[in-house]
């Protein structure tokens, strides 16, 4: 695949809302990363079920941080969401062959079943968030490597929010981009989007890591603070989008991706000279 520069990726999700990046994690580096990830979803998940998601993925394992603040990266979500830019969600996901299709949606703050979301439809044509799919094995359509219906960001609503249009409905201008582990799918958040059916022998394995600005509040989402503590005791549930770090796993993290992620630092202590 041809290498896509900065200024063209910034146009492609701009425009079409996606685009692929290769080789965000060097093709020699992929399986170290790759292997944490699985190695996480081991130690968590039941390995009966088909599709594994590891809500909080920063704080389990750091093996991917040297790679979130490519340049390429940042510069599409410092274009589309301005500075400075924060990490708002990592998941693993882990899906065994035979895992079918889901459901058409946009991601949060889109995904309108959610209590938390914009309403439908959008007040407002903005991007306000930013998702990247990153492949640690070939994503494709024999492996159910993610559907994206290009444009879609631009339609005000998606099928999740009762559109008129049967979420689990193939649409006819759907497609299925190809990734090399390594590779990075972004899309503006309101893409609608869905994994597709795994009718392969492989286990496909990926990240979700979620871009935001700096206003965008996640701290409805984030384990420790009141306004999730709330709300997850009205639910009686307890999900694990964000999960806070330690003020150790901040300090080892590569400098360029700290910015990052400090907002999600649990325990540290601030000292005013």
């Amino acid at each position: 695949m041809p290498s896509v520069s900065v200024d063209e990726a910034i146009r492609r999700v701009t425009v079409e809302g996606w685009c692929v990046l290769d080789s965000v994690i060097p093709p020699a580096e992929v399986a170290g990363v790759r292997e944490a990830v699985l190695e996480v979803s081991r130690r968590e998940a039941d390995a009966d079920k088909p599709r594994i998601g590891i809500g909080g993925l920063i704080a389990k394992t750091q093996a991917f941080a040297p790679y979130v603040a490519e340049e390429r990266l940042l510069g599409v979500a410092h274009a589309r969401l301005g500075r400075p830019v924060r990490i708002s969600m990592t998941h693993g996901i882990v899906t065994a062959p035979g895992y079918g299709r889901a459901n058409w949606h946009g991601d949060w703050p889109f995904s309108l079943r959610q209590d938390q979301k914009v309403l439908h439809p959008y007040p407002v044509d903005a991007p306000m968030h930013i998702t990247t799919l990153w492949a640690l094995t070939e994503f494709n359509a024999a492996t159910g490597g993610t559907a994206i219906v290009p444009g879609s960001h631009r339609f005000g609503n998606n099928p999740s929010g009762d559109n008129g249009y049967c979420e689990h409905t193939p649409a006819p201008s759907e497609l299925q981009p190809h990734m090399e582990p390594g590779d990075v799918l972004m899309i503006d958040s309101r893409v609608w989007h869905t994994n597709g059916d795994n009718v392969s022998d492989r286990t496909r394995v990926g990240m979700a890591v979620r871009y935001a600005p700096w206003w965008f509040n996640v701290h409805v989402l984030t384990a420790g603070l009141s306004q999730y503590e709330r709300t997850m005791a009205e639910r009686g549930e307890r999900g694990d989008d964000v999960m806070p770090i330690t003020p150790e796993q901040y300090g080892a993290l590569p400098d360029a991706a700290k910015p990052l992620l400090r907002h999600v630092v649990i325990g540290q202590k601030v000292r005013v000279a």
